[in-house]
Order: C-alpha cells, then sequence, then structure tokens
C-alpha cells in the first residue's frame, strides 16, 4: 500500500526542520560568534574587521582552541586585569552557579592573570570584556572603575586633587537593556558625565572557555575617551579594576 502524500510530506517537513534545527544549534554554539553584535557604528570598534566574530581572522571561523585571549587569538587583543588569584566559578552569595553572574575564569597560558576581566585602548576608545559562565536576556550591571590620580582615600580625607572618593575618580558602567555610561566620582553627588546606547556601545559573543561543562560567554562594551572631558587622555596611565 503506498503511503498517503500528506504522510510523506510530513515526515520530509520534519527531517528538513531536525536538519535545521541541529545546523542552528551548532552555529549558534560556535566559539568566537558575536551573537549580539554592536549597532550605529558600535560594531566597527568591537569587530574591526567586521567578520561577525571576536577570534582572530582564520577558516573556518571561531576559536581554534580554548584561548581566545592575545594577539593572534583574539581581534582585539585585550589585556588581562591583574589579579592576586585566578578567579573561580560558582562563588556567589546569591544566584545560579555559572550563570550571567557568575563571572568565569580563562584558560591558563602563560602571562595570563586569571582575571575574567580585561581591556583594550584603540587610541579614540576605551574596550572592556567580561568573562561570563553565562547569558541572559535579564538586566544585570557591570561595572569598572578607574584610579586616576594613583592615591586611596576615605570618603572624608581629600586626595592631592582636592576630592574625596574611595580611592577611584571614576566608573564605567554597563547596564545591560539600558545604557552604557560613565561616572564622575570626584565630587559629591556623583554625576554622570557620558551616556550611550547599550545597542551602540556593547555586542555579546561565545568564549573559547567552557568552565563548568558549558560555553562561557564575553560581554564587550566600551566609552569614547572623550567622554571623561579631558580628565583622561592618551597620556594618562590609569589604574582599572572590577566593581
Amino acid at each position: 500500500m503506498k503511503t498517503p502524500v500528506p504522510t510523506q510530506l510530513a515526515r520530509a517537513t520534519f527531517a528538513l526542520l531536525c536538519l535545521l534545527a541541529i545546523h542552528a544549534t551548532s552555529f549558534a554554539q560556535t566559539p568566537g560568534l558575536i551573537y549580539r553584535p554592536a549597532s550605529s557604528g558600535g560594531n566597527l570598534v568591537l569587530d574591526p574587521n567586521g567578520d561577525g566574530y571576536v577570534s582572530a581572522p582564520r577558516v573556518p571561523a571561531g576559536f581554534a582552541t580554548t584561548r581566545d585571549e592575545g594577539a593572534g587569538f583574539s581581534e582585539i587583543p585585550y589585556r588581562q586585569f591583574p589579579a592576586l588569584e585566578t578567579e573561580v566559578l560558582g562563588d556567589l552569595n546569591t544566584g545560579r552557579s555559572g550563570g550571567h553572574t557568575d563571572l568565569a575564569f580563562p584558560v591558563s597560558y602563560d602571562g595570563s592573570t586569571g582575571s575574567p576581566i580585561a581591556a583594550y585602548f584603540n587610541g579614540t576608545h576605551l574596550l572592556f570584556r567580561v568573562r561570563l559562565g553565562g547569558a541572559s536576556t535579564a538586566s544585570k550591571g557591570y561595572s569598572v572603575v578607574i584610579d586616576t590620580d594613583g592615591a586611596f582615600a576615605s570618603t572624608s580625607t581629600a586626595q592631592p586633587d582636592g576630592t574625596t572618593n574611595p580611592g577611584f575618580e571614576f566608573e564605567v558602567t554597563f547596564a545591560s537593556n539600558f545604557d552604557v555610561s560613565i561616572y564622575d566620582h570626584r565630587n559629591s553627588p556623583t554625576t554622570k558625565i557620558f551616556t550611550g546606547s547599550v545597542d551602540q556601545f556593547s555586542q555579546r559573543s561565545i568564549a573559547a572557555s567552557t568552565d563548568g561543562g558549558d560555553a562561557d560567554y564575553f560581554y564587550d562594551f566600551y566609552v569614547p575617551l572623550s567622554g571623561f572631558g579631558g580628565a583622561i587622555t592618551a597620556a594618562t596611565p590609569p589604574c582599572v579594576y572590577p566593581a
């Protein structure tokens, strides 16, 4: 007996959907893939060669190994922050271990500090990269604080420049689903001196590391040096710290 045409069509459609699902899953998990690119010119800063990957150019595209930092591995050669010890996964007081609030550690290599935070200056913009154990569409904030005078003081003691703050002068904040901003902490109250669209000033991609047995993710964001109003220039030797 012949199989009814509708049944044959249903089977063919199901098989096609399965193949598409497998292909999409494989593509979506390619290490180095930018799955949420920046817009309005931000892509030219965070993905300079425009290939849709944060990995160094190669064929096939994506990270070839589990190392995803440094020249020859990452398209932008971010440098890790100094760290007293390698970051560990699952050290949260609240929140899911290995999730989008859990900082993940990079693969160990010669010169690595073990920090999940990295930065790069391209001559015009300050770029930051945060390595996370998971990704989410939920709102969350990530900050980097910048010390420009090399002094630490309490909030009641004036620093050499006549200001009072807990050791840092500026803060760059990536508020997912909202904006990327610069805060000036040199005076009270703190003031927001720059803000830009999160769609333009950030991107998200898949890291090569797999802490916790699954994919880690990069949240990249940047601010223009001009956003500091001249307080930081290309000649300023700032110290930066994750907040």
